[in-house]
Parts: C-alpha cells; sequence; structure tokens
C-alpha cells in the first residue's frame, strides 16, 4: 500500500494529524480530497508553528482550513516534529506514526516508513494505542484553541470504544508492553524511554536507518551507551551529504553501508532503528533522527 492510499479507507468520521513541515497545496489536493470523499468530515491538523508560518509566506493561505478543517499551529521548544496520523470510525480505527510529514515529498516523493496499527473487532486491545496517542496530541494544542475540544468531542461521541479507553486505562502493570508509544516527556526523553523498554535484555547488534545525524555524532554515541556498545550498522542513502565521516573513526564495532538507490533518485527520510537482543527484537519507528535533538 502506498502511504496516501490510506485516506480513501471508508468507515473513518474523524481524522487528528500531526506534522513538521505542511504542503497545504499537497495535503488539500490528496489526503484531504480522499478523506472527505471517504466520508470523513471532522478532520484537524497540528503543525509546527514556524513551518506554517513559513509555508503561509511563500505559498498564500489553504483553501479550505478554517472551513471544511482546523489546522493548528503548535509550539515546541526545538520543533514540533511528530508525524501521526490517527483515523477514528464508529467501530474502527486506523493509527499510523512514522517518518512522512504531510507534503507533496512526504506524502509521495521521498521513502518514507511508517508504522501502522489497527483497531477492530478482532483487534480490540490496541484501544489504548489510540486513546495515547489522542492524549499527545491534545496536549500539545495551544490553550487559547476554540475548536480542538469540539472535533475532539465530536469523535469521541461517535466512537464508544475510543471514549472507554480514554475513560478506563489499563493500570500501567496490566498493560501489555509488546508495543509502547514513545513520545516526549518532561520526565523522561525518548532515549530514556528506549533504555526502559529495552530493560536487560543484552542487546547484540545494533541497526540505525536516519536521514539526517548531528555534526559530532552524539545521537548515535548516546544510543550506543544506552545499548551496551554493540556492533553497529548504519544504513546511509548513498546520495546523502548529511553524515559527517570524518566523525565516524572515533567509534569501534560501527560499519556503514550504503543504500542501494539505483532504481530510484527519491530521497530516503525513513528513521528506523533495530536493536537485536538476546530475548527480543526491539524495533523503534517513527520520526527521529539519529541526532541529539
Amino acid at each position: 500500500m502506498k502511504y496516501f492510499d490510506v485516506f480513501a479507507e471508508s468507515g473513518f468520521h474523524s481524522a487528528f494529524l500531526t506534522t513538521y513541515a505542511f504542503g497545504a497545496q499537497a495535503f488539500e489536493d490528496v489526503p484531504f480530497s480522499r478523506l472527505r470523499g471517504s466520508g470523513c468530515r471532522n478532520i484537524v491538523i497540528l503543525a509546527d508553528r514556524q513551518m506554517v508560518n513559513q509555508s503561509f509566506a511563500e505559498l498564500g493561505t489553504p483553501k479550505f482550513a478554517g472551513s471544511s478543517y482546523h489546522l493548528v499551529k503548535a509550539d515546541a521548544p526545538g520543533a514540533f516534529h511528530p508525524k501521526i496520523t490517527l483515523l477514528i470510525g464508529a467501530k474502527k480505527g486506523r493509527l499510523l506514526i512514522g517518518s512522512a510529514n504531510l507534503t507533496a515529498l512526504g506524502l509521495g516523493g521521498n521513502k518514507e516508513l511508517v508504522a501502522s496499527l489497527t483497531y477492530g473487532e478482532d483487534v480490540t486491545g490496541n484501544a489504548r494505542h489510540f486513546a495515547a496517542a489522542l492524549n499527545y496530541i491534545r496536549s500539545k494544542v495551544p490553550s487559547d484553541d476554540l475548536w480542538f475540544a469540539t472535533a475532539m468531542q465530536r469523535a469521541l461521541r461517535s466512537s464508544p470504544w475510543l471514549r472507554d479507553a480514554m475513560e478506563n486505562p489499563l493500570p500501567e502493570q496490566e498493560a501489555e508492553r509488546e508495543i509502547t508509544l514513545l513520545h516526549d516527556r518532561p520526565d523522561a526523553t525518548i532515549l530514556d524511554q528506549i533504555a526502559a523498554s529495552v530493560g536487560d535484555d543484552r542487546i547484540e547488534r545494533l541497526i540505525v536507518v536516519s536521514p539526517y545525524w548531528d555534526m559530532k555524532l552524539e545521537g548515535l554515541a548516546r544510543l550506543r551507551t544506552i545499548m551496551g556498545e554493540p556492533p553497529t550498522d548504519l544504513l546511509i542513502d548513498a546520495a546523502s551529504t548529511y553524515f559527517p565521516k570524518t566523525e565516524l573513526p572515533r567509534f569501534s564495532g560501527v560499519e556503514m553501508f550504503k543504500v542501494d538507490a539505483s532504481d530510484s533518485k527519491r530521497f530516503v527520510h525513513a528513521k528506523l532503528v533495530i536493536a537485536a537482543g538476546q530475548a527480543w527484537d526491539h524495533v523503534i519507528s517513527g520520526s527521529m533522527n539519529c541526532t541529539l535533538a
């Protein structure tokens, strides 16, 4: 399935989406038109304030924002960077978290990686992940926003399964831990949460895919430290100029492999960490680059 095809799926009345970069024309031409065409009318987007303002200055205001969907400018200390698509129906749901922005490149130009969870009659256990994602999105809405609360009420009123999951969360000790939503928290970094999820499982090999790196590879250094300094494979876009190769000699046990892009000139924007452990293979997929930020 191509990422943008999911927006044409029927059975959803509400959509809550987050993005760093926002391309209004790309969104309105593809996801928005497909959502509306499949009967989804309650649509909210949270996008990084600076990136939205930049888009408006360069391309003008979107045609349908404020009338057919609600656009929220979100703030963060650095950048508002998550990419979440939460589709909610009366008896079903789809939650996508990955690397794709709501831009032309994110929707169909880059090579992106998006994790997908569903809720339905046969997968009711995933409801708590939908509740966690919606709570996270709600926490990023500015206090002076006048419409988000109404959109959320509409969504929960028409989806009793999600309302119940939000009102009656499982106690932490009872929650199944095979899947965990990691996000920025005031008391724990993403790195802290990765370490807690891995626990005492000994990591035997680390594989990292990232389009961006900090110039001293500090993000990589800290990731390897919490994993116990395992042998590490880095998958780099062959055409990338963002990797500081001069820093690599100070690391031991690290090998670099070029992603074969011979079939395409599309930029590899995916972010992925695989920590192969003795007990588990831990997979971290989302919007996080291998940088200190």
